[in-house]
């Protein structure tokens, strides 16, 4: 099933980097994260989150997919270097 991105136009949060202490990885603390983010951005009426990451960063792109992103495409930062960029409409 396929859900409707935000608008293009529209303010979005988006989240830069994610880590996890060694000791608290597969435990749910990226997962937690997010919804800490997500539930930072509702309060503040922001319609969504994006976020990107390498090709090569399988973990995190499970991360985000289970956690309600969509895959979107790529994204080029600034010095042209590819991202697979994701959204979360909250």
């Amino acid at each position: 099933m396929r859900r409707k991105l935000a608008d293009r136009r529209a303010c979005h949060g988006i989240i830069h980097h994610i880590a996890v202490a060694p000791q608290a990885k597969n435990k749910g603390a990226a997962s937690r994260f997010m919804d800490y983010c997500a539930d930072l951005a509702r309060a503040a009426g922001v319609p969504s989150l994006r976020c990107d990451t390498h090709a090569d960063n399988a973990t995190m792109q499970h991360t985000l997919e289970k956690n309600g992103y969509i895959r979107c495409g790529t994204i080029y930062l600034a010095d042209g270097a590819p991202r697979i960029g994701y959204e979360r409409v909250l």
